[in-house]
């Protein structure tokens, strides 16, 4: 069996899809809680960016899980996503947890920490997509 057959690229696709609308209802909830609290702005601009790689992240996930000729997923597409919510997310989560720190806001510190969580699982989901499409595109090249 080759590495490529067992890669099960569904799993990380759903975990992209669960981490998506976690993110995306904090961005929600952040930036409606920005008016009183301005520190939550920050974090929710972050989880808004990171919500929208990770749905992207599930798309590509779901695209190696029912390949269709034709329409591979590309390398550098899934690099990029992986890189935005590396340094979008966690290192913005992490900026924004010093910033709401700075302002007192309990808040905005709990929520960025939360964010930091939820991105460090997105990057090694994200990790996991792309070593799963260059070990197919690999496959595909060497055949």
């Amino acid at each position: 069996m080759s590495p490529s057959s067992r890669a099960r690229p569904r799993i990380p696709a759903i975990i992209s899809l669960v981490v998506g609308v976690l993110v995306s209802i904090m961005a929600v909830a952040s930036l409606a809680g920005a008016l009183t609290d301005g520190a939550l702005l920050g974090v929710g601009l972050v989880a808004a960016a990171v919500a929208a790689a990770a749905f992207l992240l599930a798309r590509c996930g779901f695209r190696l899980a029912n390949p269709v000729p034709g329409k591979e997923v590309r390398l550098g597409v899934v690099m990029w996503l992986v890189a935005i919510v590396f340094f979008v997310g966690v290192i913005g989560s992490m900026a924004a947890f010093v910033i709401s720190s700075a302002m007192t806001s309990q808040g905005g510190a709990g929520t960025a920490i939360l964010l930091l969580l939820l991105s460090g699982i997105l990057t090694v989901a994200g990790a996991r997509v792309l070593g799963i499409a260059s070990v197919r595109r690999r496959a595909v090249e060497s055949s």
